[in-house]
């Protein structure tokens, strides 16, 4: 799916397949996505807010204290 570009904010995509998504330059602020969709979705320049943030660092691996 294409998705760059596009204003999200505020979106549920939880529970959505989002495999090889591209999210390039998107405004995802507010959206709801799973830690699924933060792995597999492309988001290189998206804009997402700090919750966001921290989510897909854990969903990464990455360890937060």
């Amino acid at each position: 799916t294409d998705l760059r570009e596009c204003d999200l904010r505020g979106a549920d995509l939880t529970g959505a397949r989002l495999l090889r998504t591209r999210f390039e330059g998107a405004d995802l602020r507010g959206a709801r996505i799973g830690a699924d969709g933060l792995v597999q979705g492309r988001l290189l320049g998206a804009t997402i807010d700090a919750e966001q943030a921290i989510a897909f660092a854990a969903a990464h691996g990455l360890r937060i204290s």
